[in-house]
């Protein structure tokens, strides 16, 4: 009998020690996502509005102050505008650039000729999608000589897809002053787009073309009195 009661007792004192505890134990929690810290998202200030010189202007003076409307930044953060001119509809080649925190920017363009210009937006991290490009022109000395009109695509049709090895170039070009145009011709891939031909007469031209490969050509107009217009790029893509 005794030897059970002390069995007993020491059952009790050894499951007090295992369940009780200590009072040095401490509550361990594993991290929640409520926990973490928020990841803070910067935004890309909008797409600028573009004021002046209007799509399609023809400006007496070629020293023109190019000017916008403001962006705006969701995070209130500084915003710079970066003003691109090109003489290519699709910016290939940045002619003059100017980053400012203004919404005007003065530029010197030549005399006679074509333009395309667009505003890009910028704060410390991001940068916005670039603006509408708008197209103006230069008036030459005296007005002398109106430029060409912009070539106009015929064939083959935009993203066109050619099954033949040979292809036929073709556009419009107009001149209100009917003198008689020559065109510069580009064209080729997208790694070796170049002239390939210089004051050709005629609107068409004849090009041979490899397999699965993405083509672009472009038509210069030009007139006798060294005015000339640079067309869009166009493209078309062989099978």
């Amino acid at each position: 009998m005794k030897i059970f009661k002390y069995m007993l007792t020491s059952l009790i004192v050894l499951n007090f020690y295992s369940c009780g505890g200590s009072k040095d134990d401490v509550d361990i929690k594993s991290p929640t996502d409520n926990d973490m810290p928020e990841e803070t998202i910067n935004l890309s200030p909008s797409i600028p509005i573009l004021i002046y010189p209007d799509n399609g202007l023809v400006c007496i003076d070629n020293q023109l102050e190019f000017s916008w409307e403001a962006s705006i930044d969701n995070e209130n953060d500084p915003i710079l505008y970066n003003v691109q001119i090109s003489q290519d509809s699709l910016f290939n080649s940045i002619l003059m650039e100017n980053t400012t925190d203004q919404l005007f920017s003065d530029f010197t363009l030549n005399k006679g000729d074509i333009f395309y210009w667009r505003v890009i937006s910028l704060d410390a991290n991001e940068r916005s999608e670039p603006s509408l490009a708008w197209k103006f022109y230069t008036e030459g000395d005296g007005n002398i000589n109106q430029l060409p009109f912009q070539p106009e695509l015929v064939s083959p049709q935009l993203n066109q897809i050619i099954s033949t090895d040979l292809v036929t170039l073709q556009w419009n070009a107009t001149d209100d002053e009917e003198s008689g145009l020559k065109f510069d011709i580009y064209f080729g891939s997208a790694q070796n787009f170049s002239l390939i031909a210089e004051d050709v007469n005629d609107n068409i031209y004849e090009v041979s073309l490899e397999s699965d490969v993405r083509y672009f050509w472009r038509i210069i107009s030009k007139d006798n009195d060294e005015g000339k217009t640079y067309g869009p790029i166009w493209s078309f893509k062989r099978e």
